[in-house]
């Protein structure tokens, strides 16, 4: 057994020595290597960048050339949907992937069997578990094995595996745009759907005809759990105002996925850390009100 960095130089030429000190042929490469630091795009410091793009990117470069004298039959990359599709605060994630994914398409133009997988959550072992828990559909591991097989033996170079109805997985702000168009879902709920350009004048025309009291803030907190339950892929049932959004499975990535879809359809711009610092759905309901002008209070 070799353990190492597989960023460092020199580990990549230890393990395919070891593999091939008994005289065995090396027929494959597994790079599953990852390491996650989320930060807002704006945020991203030189050192973060580098935490996670040394084990996809450079890691990949030196099995690469460790291989070099090494006829492989196949050479897994193992992706992200980050790369495909984004995910909020993981900029530089979704770049090391995307460079892994033109490293697959580079490293077949050579001649050398090369795959990249975009992977969704697997949901039985890895860092994505907790994907299941927020009512996200994940990868069973036999399913995901069964998947690299059959990509593998049709020799393909870069496929995205997600688990469940590809538009669960859309970025709600590109829903619209005609790159998505092939898999997006025909209908929508209201909350998923990208804000047009009259729907800020829509939802404060609603709120403006309502009084000030209890219901303008059932609208605003309706409005609201509309998104929150998008975000948290929640059912259609009641969200109680009280409750505490952390309680909910909110976590930083979540809060900023909420604060964007706020902005966008309420047509309000939100503090970074807005979610966090109006904790309940009654809460983000005052704010938003502020925001817009509005009383929620009668008087």
């Amino acid at each position: 057994m070799v353990l190492g960095d597989i960023a460092e130089p020199g580990t990549a030429e230890r393990l395919v020595a070891t593999a091939a000190a008994d005289g065995s042929r090396l027929r494959g490469i597994v790079h599953c290597a990852m390491v996650l630091d989320d930060a807002v795009l704006t945020n991203v410091s030189d050192e973060q960048l580098a935490k996670v793009w040394l084990p996809k990117a450079v890691g990949a470069w030196h099995l690469h050339q460790a291989t070099a004298g090494h006829p492989l039959d196949w050479f897994a990359a193992f992706s992200s949907m980050a790369s495909l599709l984004g995910n909020p605060g993981q900029g530089a994630y979704a770049a090391a992937n995307s460079w892994l994914d033109g490293f697959a398409a580079w490293r077949s133009g050579q001649g050398l069997p090369t795959l990249a997988v975009n992977w969704g959550p697997w949901g039985e072992i890895g860092v994505a578990t907790d994907f299941g828990r927020r009512g996200y559909r994940t990868i069973p591991t036999d399913q995901g094995m069964a998947a690299l097989h059959s990509l593998l033996a049709r020799r393909r170079v870069q496929t995205g595996v997600l688990p469940g109805p590809p538009e669960t997985w859309l970025p709600s702000a590109g829903r619209h745009l005609p790159f998505f168009s092939a898999v997006a879902a025909s209908g929508e709920r209201p909350a998923d759907r990208p804000a047009g350009p009259d729907d800020t004048e829509d939802l404060r025309a609603r709120l403006v005809a309502l009084p000030a009291g209890l219901a303008r803030r059932a609208a605003l907190e309706d409005f609201l759990a509309g998104h929150v339950r998008a975000v948290l892929r929640l059912g259609d049932g009641p969200l109680d105002p009280q409750t505490p959004l952390k309680s909910l499975g909110f976590d930083s990535l979540l809060a900023m996925e909420l604060r964007g879809r706020v902005e966008r359809s309420a047509g309000v711009t939100l503090a970074r850390d807005f979610v966090w610092q109006h904790p309940t759905l009654a809460a983000l309901a005052e704010g938003v009100a502020g925001l817009l002008g509005l009383e929620l209070t009668a008087t």
